[in-house]
């Protein structure tokens, strides 16, 4: 018979026993060194800095933050820099429109070269031209309109992206093209044989141009926007393309208003690819 003193521990005396062995209880005891080491890192910090008083111990405990003379300057720093990085960005930002205008002509020039090819010489301009490239009364493709899509297959290579009157996306832009009733019009304006000889008889405005009348060094197509006579895509100069397809940036050839006319405008294009 068991003795009284070698009783076994009940239910609650064994959970008391194996506690201490748990691994819950080793993670905290674990958890609880490290609390302690951190504790002790951070008396270290107070001793070496001659900090005893309680008041400097919380101070020391505590994240500091920005004052409101401190953000005030940084705040001025970031408006100085906007206002130093703004203006090269528009530049930049033109730079690489002037650059996706050149391309454009470019594309138009060879379709050009090709649609002369395909019609005994001759391109779509008339002796007077202008910006349209879709008559919407005689339900027509006018100028450059008449390369698409058989030679330009987007008609978007027509609009210049820094164009400010005739857009893509404006009253006549490329939503108007094609259909009934509705004039569209492209930015770029080709050159007409009567901008050569202003003498012409006007009766023969509607005459087709030969590709060999024009030149070597005269341009045939430039981002000059009509109506606006001052109006000019890139502000500062054009790019024209040249008989041979090139491109040409023109600085300072700009269309300017009354008395300067188009064979003064085209005059000042010719010598600047001379």
């Amino acid at each position: 018979m068991a003795s009284k003193h070698n009783k076994q521990p009940g239910i609650n005396g064994r959970f008391r026993a194996n506690n201490q062995y748990s691994p819950s209880n080793q993670y905290y005891s674990r958890i609880n060194s490290q609390k302690q080491d951190q504790i002790n890192e951070f008396a270290n910090e107070c001793v070496s800095r001659g900090i005893t008083s309680q008041s400097q111990i919380r101070n020391l405990g505590r994240k500091k933050g920005f004052t409101l003379i401190e953000l005030l300057v940084v705040v001025g720093i970031i408006g100085t820099l906007t206002a130093i990085l703004l203006p090269a960005l528009g530049s930049a930002r033109e730079t690489a429109k002037r650059a996706v205008c050149g391309s454009q002509l470019h594309q138009q020039g060879i379709a050009l070269q090709s649609y002369s090819d395909d019609n005994n010489g001759f391109l779509p301009f008339q002796r007077d031209t202008n910006n349209i490239i879709w008559n919407g009364t005689e339900q027509q493709k006018l100028f450059l309109g008449k390369l698409y899509d058989q030679y330009l297959k987007d008609l978007g290579v027509l609009y210049c992206p820094s164009q400010n009157y005739w857009k893509k996306d404006g009253a006549k832009g490329t939503n108007k093209f094609e259909v009934v009733g509705e004039d569209s019009y492209g930015s770029y304006f080709s050159r007409g044989i009567m901008q050569f000889d202003p003498s012409l008889d006007s009766q023969h405005y509607q005459d087709f141009v030969k590709l060999e009348k024009y030149e070597d060094k005269n341009g045939l197509v430039t981002d000059v926007e009509l109506p606006q006579a001052n109006r000019n895509a890139h502000k500062t100069g054009v790019n024209a393309l040249n008989k041979d397809s090139s491109v040409h940036w023109l600085s300072g050839v700009v269309r300017k208003g009354s008395p300067d006319t188009w064979n003064d405008y085209w005059d000042r294009v010719d010598k600047g690819l001379k």
